[in-house]
């Protein structure tokens, strides 16, 4: 059986499908060696239905889907100061939610509007049901989205706070990539882009003065030398002079977010440098040649830091108070960004106020840039996160496609 996509935040309607989800989740469950479905968390059975598995970064196949329990006496969920209730019309002809209700997918939560999507970890009693009626075919492919994740202190990989708690739940909503690229702050090149072909990656600890705990920390996945080296091949046939590197391993732009959104190390990564004062146009440039691998189940992650300005920091606490130097350049990236306001972005250093003062040098916003011109010139972003560390590090995280 195969599911059909709508745009980003549609369900999508199949003929019959509430007389034949019953019989359907029986044979599945009958496969896994399981007697019986498991129940809904929301005990309203009258009103079963199966949607498409989605999530906030737009359509990405189905692969997988899910059942929801609702009815015509709705749940009523309590979240951030707001009523929401789950069933009224979700089950309608068209399966278009209306008004106030929401739909249950994976771990977001559908609005009426079909814009608004919050994360809804831990916002149940109970787990979510989640059960994978049909199992992935291989000719259904995800088109992904491009990441740029702000890894600010390597001291994220050991110290808790909301940046690392979200991360770690951030590989959990994605659709599990077969290899990732990674555009890292810490890798500059001269003339032309480098790209690391090692089968077998160092944990490169790139950084001095830090907790003993942090040098013991190794991150064993493998590399991707067979994408890479076709990585490598596109960005020459972009016209690029392309360095290649049989040791380079992952520097600690890498192998922190990934050690928090995939702990098991079990997806073949490999890095992309950046072009050593190269602008920002360069860099997009340099995302555009990156931009079919979205269809091809690789994650383009670049990983910098939205402020970075270490020159600033003079001992304070995690949870220091941010200065307006640097709440204002966030919010002005962020509503450039969510805007698509391609041309002010590129022209940030002038048009973003304190954009020197955040960015003393640019290596560190610069993968920003190159996710941009991955996800195929759509300047558009959602932001999936945003906090601050020590005052001075904005550690946003934004998604592009």
């Amino acid at each position: 059986m195969r599911f059909g996509c709508r745009g980003a935040g549609n369900l999508f309607s199949l003929p019959d499908i509430r007389k034949d989800l019953h019989a359907a989740l029986v044979e599945r469950h009958a496969c896994l060696g399981q007697a019986q479905p498991p129940r809904c968390a929301i005990e309203q059975p009258r009103a079963e239905m199966l949607f498409e598995r989605r999530h906030r970064l737009g359509c990405h196949g189905a692969r997988h889907v899910e059942t929801v329990c609702s009815g015509s006496e709705a749940a009523v969920i309590h979240h951030r100061g707001k009523d929401f209730h789950v069933g009224n019309d979700v089950h309608s002809a068209d399966c278009q939610p209306k008004g106030n209700c929401i739909s249950i997918v994976d771990e977001f939560i559908y609005l009426g509007d079909n814009n608004i999507m919050m994360v809804i970890t831990q916002l149940l009693s109970g787990p979510i049901t989640r059960t994978a009626l049909f199992p992935a075919q291989e000719n259904l492919m995800t088109t992904l989205p491009t990441l740029f994740v702000s890894h600010g202190s390597p001291m994220l990989a050991i110290q808790d706070s909301p940046a690392r708690r979200f991360l770690q739940e951030l590989g959990k909503t994605l659709p599990k990539p077969k290899a990732i690229v990674v555009v890292s702050a810490h890798w500059e090149s001269l003339g032309g882009p480098a790209v690391s072909l090692a089968n077998d990656l160092e944990t490169i600890h790139d950084f001095g003065g830090f907790p003993a705990a942090l040098f013991a920390i190794q991150y064993p996945a493998h590399g991707s030398p067979e994408i890479a080296k076709q990585v490598a091949q596109r960005l020459e046939n972009a016209g690029y002079p392309v360095k290649v590197s049989l040791q380079r391993g992952l520097d600690h732009g890498a192998w922190v977010p990934l050690m928090l959104m995939y702990p098991d190390a079990d997806i073949p990564v490999f890095q992309v440098s950046l072009l050593r004062g190269a602008s920002t146009a360069e860099h997009e440039r340099l995302g555009h040649a990156l931009a079919a691998l979205r269809d091809e189940g690789v994650l383009v992650i670049g990983s910098g830091s939205l402020t970075h300005n270490l020159y600033e920091f003079r001992g304070q606490e995690l949870d220091s108070p941010v200065p307006a130097w640097v709440s204002d350049f966030g919010t002005w990236m962020k509503d450039a960004l969510q805007d698509g306001k391609r041309d002010a972005l590129l022209d940030y250093r002038r048009q973003a106020p304190h954009a020197a003062k955040n960015h003393p040098t640019e290596e560190h916003l610069m993968p920003l840039f190159v996710a941009m011109g991955a996800a195929g010139g759509e300047a558009k972003a959602t932001q999936l996160h945003s906090s601050y560390e020590y005052g001075i590090l904005a550690m946003d995280v934004y998604a592009f496609g």
